[in-house]
């Protein structure tokens, strides 16, 4: 009896160390060999259409594929919340983006107020011979663009040498599933769709090595509005993926798309059997049509006001996300109704406002909405929200003085994606192994008594 407790005890710890070891996200190491020089080069300009600004960014540490990157994130003007920031890997040749890691925090910045930030940061194992060079990059949660800024001056170039060529999705078509005019679509140009369409997928794929690939997959994780927005799906495409060496082929697939009216950006890359990802990311985008809206950001004067006092929210918003110019359907064209509700630290009701406002035609829209304060208000709390006309609420945003670091989702963990339209079979396979072993170690006492 001892003995087969001890079997059934060993096999049990054997598939609950390969059960967490699936779980567990695998980050890619790049083994390439990089070199880097001191070089001033022509790099794009610091984007500031907002108080915030990226001060002091540096490189403190850097071996072949290991960087460490300081800067301080500072609010001019006012208060800032929202900040979400993180790197950008940066062909110089193309300006294309190779990489993206982004931090799974969100600030709340004060008038003048600065935040030492210390990332650390891998070359990915997919990056191919070139010049490259790393930017600091921060937006708010629907894509506001705050700064862009080099990690160091004078500027670092990063030299990559190396023989691995991996496999990469070169891009994508889009169509919408039975839709008569067989019409094709970038996967950059915001298809919009039904709630009750889907769109198909066609992807070129491409391995230009020596080698066979095997056991690729395709991943798809979907962001609100861009990939600074938070993550509310991740998927993987349905069957594995095998390309030969000095081959392209193409896959097709049904997008996994979400249902509520807005646009979404779908972070798609490929990884092996490891979930380890192998090539850079290409963006889907796509809009759901229907009544939106979005607040792009939020800027407070001040974080306490006397009796009396006036508050200005300023609000940054766009309308309907299928209101652009090529949009396949009908743009949905509404008023809207923006408020302004000002919270003492207690969350007690301190003053509010309400704006009614017809449909505009520009994509970005600046309101200040003045807030009368009834009580003396400290470290207060503000929600904005943004209204139908049937008093719907189609998306708020708020700045918590007491709270001024968040954790979010919006740097994704590659392994706790759900295969689409299929089981995962691993755990299946775990879960009738147990079921066994146990009905056999019962079966087994049961003969020795």
């Amino acid at each position: 009896m001892k003995k087969i407790l001890t079997i059934i005890l060993s096999t049990l710890l054997v598939v609950s160390f390969a059960s967490a070891s699936a779980k567990t996200t695998t980050k890619v190491a790049a083994k390439a060999t990089a070199t880097t020089t001191k070089k001033t080069i022509q790099t794009k300009t610091v984007i500031n259409t907002s108080n915030v600004s990226i001060e002091n960014s540096k490189i403190t540490k850097q071996n072949e594929t290991q960087y460490s990157v300081s800067f301080d994130i500072k609010n001019n003007v006012g208060i800032q919340s929202g900040i979400r920031y993180g790197l950008e890997l940066i062909d110089i040749s193309s300006s294309e983006i190779i990489d993206t890691q982004l931090e799974n925090t969100s600030l709340t910045l004060k008038e003048q107020e600065s935040k030492n930030i210390n990332l650390a940061y891998s070359l990915p194992k997919y990056i191919s011979n070139g010049n490259y060079k790393l930017v600091i990059i921060a937006e708010t949660e629907n894509g506001f663009p705050l700064s862009y800024v080099p990690t160091s001056s004078p500027e670092t170039t990063i030299n990559i040498n190396n023989n691995y060529t991996s496999p990469q999705i070169e891009s994508c078509s889009l169509s919408v599933v039975n839709d008569a005019s067989s019409t094709s679509y970038t996967n950059v140009q915001n298809l919009d769709i039904l709630q009750t369409e889907n769109i198909k997928a066609t992807c070129k794929l491409t391995n230009n090595g020596t080698n066979n690939i095997d056991n690729l997959k395709v991943f798809l994780i979907t962001h609100k509005k861009d990939i600074f927005g938070d993550i509310l799906s991740n998927d993987v495409a349905q069957g594995e993926i095998a390309l030969k060496a000095k081959s392209s082929q193409e896959i097709s697939f049904v997008l996994p798309t979400l249902k509520t009216p807005q646009s979404y950006t779908i972070d798609t890359f490929l990884t092996d059997s490891k979930n380890a990802k192998v090539s850079k990311s290409i963006k889907i985008n796509y809009v759901i049509h229907g009544q939106s809206a979005t607040i792009q950001n939020v800027i407070l004067n001040k974080d306490s006001y006397k009796k009396g006092s006036k508050v200005g929210v300023t609000v940054f918003w766009s309308q309907a996300a299928d209101n652009f110019t090529g949009s396949r359907l009908a743009g949905t064209k509404d008023n809207y109704i923006l408020t302004a509700e000002i919270y003492d630290s207690n969350k007690e009701l301190c003053g509010s406002t309400t704006q009614a406002i017809k449909t505009v035609k520009n994509e970005l829209i600046n309101n200040v909405l003045n807030v009368n304060v009834n009580k003396d208000c400290n470290n207060i709390y503000t929600l904005v929200s943004i209204k139908n006309k049937e008093n719907k609420v189609l998306d708020t945003q708020k700045i918590d003085t007491n709270n001024p670091t968040t954790t979010i989702n919006i740097n994704p963990e590659i392994s706790s994606a759900s295969t689409i339209n299929s089981i995962n079979k691993i755990y299946v396979f775990i879960f009738l192994l147990v079921v066994v072993l146990i009905g056999y170690g019962i079966n087994e006492i049961k003969k020795e008594q």
